[in-house]
């Protein structure tokens, strides 16, 4: 019998004063005895080859942050094995296997139904995504913002509560930090307004704590609400969601948010497992969305986010989720559930 297995390609990207390259091959045993059963898999590696020297901390670092951009294209928690460091030195090549502190390494295989973007679709822009300019810039620059999302979704074990509100801060954090990196011109206003407010009223008997305090709250009650903050941020990701229905949605969000934060969640005992069942769906679809937010961030084409929340086979899950959520009309939820292919068939 001769069977003939063809391995995937190889691919390349440049990276600054690296490259990056995914390699393909097939593992199993190499015996010429003769056997009765053969067992090969297909297998592929990351290579990453540095055109200087780069220090063991920075190379360790730009590892976890690949890592992170795997689960975040994946949309699942993944690790990669020990990495194999390899450096020439005095025309000798060392080698040496590298292990370090992290977080559980997770076992789950990169090809998984909850992959929403598939590698053909992004292999030409997948060094791209990834680059300086994207990925590993939008998460330095971000922090919280892509941290909260990742975290969550790297620890499924999370109580409910803790997902809800760390997708909430995470958003947030988000439109906070968007704000203050764009230099926006509104927060300075507010400064200005308040401080014209305090210079017209009657305010001699105040002391400089008192006036401080006075400052801070006209600056408050100017700013936006945590629901517009969800809006603002969710909004060019919300493939033909009604504005509408996506503001009765953050509005439910904030205020969902600020019963955990300011009163424990159930306003009576007994009322927690009704709570919680408000909260269910409120999370799952933030999770979608968050994931299409982010995705979009680094570059990914809306065409192609459009596709995922609506054509592929994910897609009935996250129309359902909207549905749940009440997102979506139960019209519409009919309409688009499932992938177009097995719509038509």
């Amino acid at each position: 019998m001769t069977l003939v297995v063809e391995k995937s390609p190889n691919y390349s990207w440049p990276l600054a004063n690296a490259t990056l390259s995914l390699k393909s091959y097939i593992e199993g045993p190499l015996s010429l005895s003769k056997r009765n059963a053969l067992e090969a898999k297909l297998c592929a590696d990351f290579e990453l080859i540095c055109d200087q020297v780069i220090p063991a901390q920075v190379l360790l670092d730009w590892i976890k942050g690949f890592e992170e951009f795997i689960s975040l294209i994946i949309n699942a928690p993944y690790s990669f094995s020990w990495p194999t460091l390899l450096w020439l030195k005095e025309d000798k090549t060392h080698q040496a296997q590298c292990y370090f502190r992290r977080p559980d390494m997770f076992e789950r295989k990169a090809a998984t139904p909850l992959n929403c973007l598939p590698f053909n679709d992004i292999q030409d822009k997948f060094g791209d995504l990834l680059a300086s300019a994207s990925w590993m810039s939008k998460k330095e620059e971000f922090g919280p913002g892509t941290h909260l999302y990742l975290g969550t979704l790297r620890n499924p074990h999370l109580y409910l509560e803790h997902q809800f509100v760390s997708l909430v801060w995470g958003l947030e954090a988000l439109d906070r930090r968007k704000a203050v990196s764009s230099c926006s011109t509104e927060a300075i206003s507010r400064r200005v307004k308040a401080e014209n407010i305090i210079q017209q009223t009657c305010v001699i008997t105040m002391d400089k704590k008192e006036r401080k305090w006075l400052k801070k709250a006209i600056e408050n009650a100017a700013s936006r609400t945590l629901a517009e903050r969800l809006y603002d941020m969710l909004y060019p990701v919300t493939f033909d969601i009604q504005p509408a229905l996506l503001t009765t949605f953050c509005e439910t969000c904030a205020t969902l948010r600020n019963r955990l934060s300011h009163t424990g969640g159930a306003n009576k005992a007994g009322e927690y497992d009704a709570f919680i069942q408000k909260i269910l769906p409120a999370q799952k679809a933030l999770m979608k969305l968050y994931h299409l937010l982010l995705l979009d961030m680094i570059g990914v084409e809306p065409s192609l986010l459009k596709w995922s929340m609506q054509e592929s086979l994910f897609s009935f899950n996250f129309q359902y989720c909207l549905r749940r959520a009440e997102l979506i009309t139960r019209e519409e939820f009919i309409q688009r559930k499932g992938p177009a292919a097995l719509k038509q068939a």
